[in-house]
């Protein structure tokens, strides 16, 4: 699986989860990828949130990565 697929598969899954989503439930989901590329997925995407500056960000949290509002923009 090429990364940038792999990232866009990450990102929805994110963005549908109610809860924080573990490696292992990523690593599940995605059995073809190697979880040292999971994480440099990961990695990536929260890079990318940051630098876009935009309203939404990628968090480690309860275990797991979850979308969520950029702090500052929280009510």
């Amino acid at each position: 699986m090429e990364g940038k697929e792999l990232k866009r598969i990450i990102e929805a899954i994110l963005f549908v989860s109610e809860k924080p989503v573990t490696l292992t439930e990523l690593k599940d989901v995605l059995e073809e990828a190697d979880i040292g590329l999971i994480k440099e997925a990961l990695s990536s995407l929260k890079s990318e949130y940051e630098s876009l500056n935009g309203g939404l960000r990628i968090n480690e949290v309860a275990g797991g990565f979850r979308m969520a509002t950029e702090p500052s923009l929280s009510i």
